[in-house]
Parts: C-alpha cells; sequence; structure tokens
C-alpha cells in the first residue's frame, strides 16, 4: 500500500490554500497511474482531498515511490507544503490483525470504483501519519516527474442549479459486519 497525505492540510485550507491541497493530492495520483498505465495494470486508489491511499503491486512499489519522492520535493519547493509519502505492506496490515478485503463495484462499462472493507486502510494511514515512520528510500534527481494528463476542472463544472453544490462523498463506516468500509463516490 502507498499513502500520500499532506501535513497540516486543515492549515493551508484556512489559509486559503484549498486549491492547491486538492491540486497536490491529485498529482500523486497522477504520478502513481502514469507508471501503473504504462505497464498495462489497473490498481485501487481512494482520493483523500489533501492526499491518496493506493494499493499496488510490488512490481511498481519502488518505481511509484520514486516517482512520488520527486513529487514530494517540487511540491515543497512549489507550493511550501510537506507531502509524506510513505509504503506499507499489505502482509504487515495483516499482520497487526487488521482486515482487508477490496472488491471492484462496475456501474458501467467505463466506470468502476473499488471498495474496502476492514480498517486496514486506517491502520495503514495512521502507521504513515505517525510520528515515528520514516521511509528511506532516495529519489534520483535524473528521474523524470510524468503528470502528463494531470488537470483538475472541478470549477469548470457548473452545478444543475444555481441552488445546488458539486458534493464528494468519502464513506468511512465502522462497527459493523466488517470494522470499517471506504468508497468514494462524486456527484451533482
Amino acid at each position: 500500500m502507498i499513502i500520500t497525505d499532506i501535513k497540516n492540510s486543515t492549515g493551508a485550507v484556512v489559509s486559503g490554500l484549498h486549491e492547491t491541497v486538492n491540486q497536490v493530492a491529485t498529482g500523486s495520483i497522477v504520478a502513481v497511474l502514469n507508471l501503473v498505465y504504462k505497464d498495462h495494470l489497473t490498481v485501487p486508489f481512494f482520493f483523500g482531498g489533501d492526499g491518496a491511499t493506493f494499493i499496488v503491486p510490488p512490481s511498481i512499489i519502488d518505481n511509484a515511490m520514486r516517482a512520488l519522492l520527486l513529487f514530494k520535493a517540487d511540491t515543497f519547493e512549489n507550493f511550501g507544503l510537506e507531502l509524506r509519502v510513505g509504503t506499507i505492506p499489505v502482509s504487515e496490515v495483516y499482520g497487526h490483525g487488521e482486515e482487508l478485503l477490496i472488491a471492484k463495484f462496475r456501474s458501467s462499462k467505463t466506470l468502476s470504483i473499488p471498495v474496502v472493507l476492514g480498517n486496514g486502510l486506517s491502520y495503514a494511514e495512521k502507521v504513515i501519519k505517525g510520528i515515528d515512520y520514516i521511509f528511506s528510500g532516495q529519489n534520483s534527481q535524473e528521474e523524470e516527474l510524468d503528470l502528463t494528463g494531470m488537470q483538475c476542472r472541478w470549477d469548470k463544472i457548473d452545478p444543475p442549479e444555481d441552488n445546488y453544490e458539486v458534493v464528494t462523498l468519502l464513506a468511512s463506516a465502522g462497527n459493523g459486519l466488517h470494522k470499517g468500509f471506504r468508497m468514494g463516490i462524486s456527484t451533482l
């Protein structure tokens, strides 16, 4: 699992940097997905507003982390925001007794949404956001960051009527059959 998160994103949003925070989170997704698509793979990922979570095969973890470390450096240089980047093996999540069940909900030929049950994602986020977490990887300045296709068009989507808003729902439930549930839905 790979997790990105902007440290003190709430403070950044309060300071008027809401769009920048979303842009950085989106950039972390684009950096990973561009690598994944080059290998003709798809991976489940979750946008969190100030970061993202990915479940990826071991074959791409090193390249993805190198790209994210480059993006982390660019984020700090260009926006002064500290992007946390970390990885945790799924086996470690299971080793701590956490549950992680994943499914794919396909609502049409072109749209599928990952659905996760269990506390595995929450556990991984706590580890990577923890003060003791240190990722020891190094980024290479010779590599080039691929953010091809990155765009944020939420400001171009008008609500259907003046009294409506564009809403993104991130559902996370607990205490059910499975102790956690995560699914993202965007709607007008």
